[in-house]
């Protein structure tokens, strides 16, 4: 802990280590008031040499980083400086990587969905220095404004599934559509050899597949048939892709639903669908599945459930799994809230209400 000239104690001094300039540059803004942001490092390789020359009381750290990972990090860090505390925070919203953070030294595991809540959390819980205005308003302030940061980076990650997206598609796909149509022309020229022909199907074959398999990545990544095709229509290719993928019945409702909705509403409703579904394939052992998506008054309402495992939900929210965070922060951030309720072995139930914002025809 740091004292000013007066003997009272200063503010904590905070290195933020994350390799995304605009993560570092909104988390240091925001917390401010809170706190004193001496450094910034974008290189793993640099973080220790910064702490000891910037008398760090905390590091805000991101696992994913260039020169040196994140876990080895903490674990250098928690070696060389016992009484800094190492506050991760990362975009992997998993219950392993958050064990094995914290079994490295980590005083907390923060996912960047969650910074309005959990990062102001920890940092007050490092926070050994009591200094905070006494109404608690620079607090206060300071959680709205990481809640619009959790929403900038949903935004942010949403542009990035694009450009991977667009790129996939039009770099890969159309060079894979090259080979598998050059592959193809080799049938003629081996036409009299049938073991060599056979090797040659196969090879297209495989290639054919990989064509599949892209085109299914590029769809999780941006789901073109949203714009196409509408919201109905591309959360049931979702139900009947999963259920084919994973032997899943998979029961889908959908009500009457705006015709023009905003773009932004449209992927927050599909996103978390896709979510709740791929948890219910991951974690449930559920033998069915039910989806229903309807219109309620000026919001669209979505039910997703199971008759699976089920779980205990405050487990599951100490250690930010089963990506109930990202669909929580999703539906906030799109003016909306999610509940989620479930029980050991009676299954889950996720509810969604979403403003639908419709909008106006000219």
């Amino acid at each position: 802990m740091t004292s000013d000239v007066s003997g009272r104690s200063a503010p904590r001094r905070v290195v933020l280590a994350d390799d995304y300039d605009g993560i570092r540059t909104a988390i240091a803004r925001l917390l401010t008031p809170m706190c004193d942001v001496v450094g910034h490092v974008s290189d793993g390789a640099e973080l220790l040499d910064a702490i000891a020359r910037l008398r760090a009381d905390v590091v805000v750290l991101d696992l994913n980083m260039p020169g040196l990972d994140g876990l080895h990090a903490c674990r250098q860090i928690k070696m060389a400086a016992p009484d800094v505390d190492v506050i991760v925070c990362t975009a992997a919203d998993d219950s392993d990587l958050r064990t094995r953070a914290l079994e490295a030294g980590a005083s907390a595991f923060v996912a960047k969905f969650r910074l309005a809540d959990d990062l102001v959390s920890a940092i007050q819980h490092s926070d050994r220095s009591g200094q905070r205005s006494p109404d608690g308003s620079d607090c206060d302030r300071t959680v709205d404004q990481l809640r619009d940061v959790g929403g900038r980076f949903i935004d942010a990650q949403e542009r990035e599934r694009h450009r991977l997206s667009r790129e996939l598609h039009d770099g890969v796909g159309q060079q894979l559509a090259l080979l598998a149509s050059e592959v193809a022309s080799l049938r003629e020229l081996v036409a009299s050899s049938p073991a060599t022909l056979e090797r040659v199907r196969q090879l297209l074959r495989h290639t054919e597949d990989i064509g599949s398999e892209l085109h299914r990545v590029c769809q999780e990544l941006l789901p073109l048939s949203l714009e196409r095709f509408g919201l109905a229509a591309s959360i049931r290719r979702l139900c009947v892709e999963l259920s084919e993928a994973h032997q899943i019945r998979i029961h889908l409702e959908t009500g009457s639903l705006p015709s023009q909705i905003g773009q932004n509403v449209l992927l927050c409703v599909y996103r978390i669908v896709q979510e709740a579904l791929c948890n219910v394939v991951k974690h449930s052992h559920a033998n069915l599945a039910a989806v229903r998506v309807e219109t309620r008054g000026n919001e669209i309402v979505v039910h997703v459930s199971d008759d699976g495992c089920g779980f205990d939900p405050r487990l599951a929210c100490d250690s930010n799994g089963l990506g109930l965070v990202s669909m929580s922060e999703r539906a906030r951030h799109a003016g909306g809230s999610l509940t989620v309720r479930a029980q050991t072995g009676q299954g889950t139930h996720v509810e969604a209400h979403i403003p639908s914002y419709v909008l106006q025809e000219s």
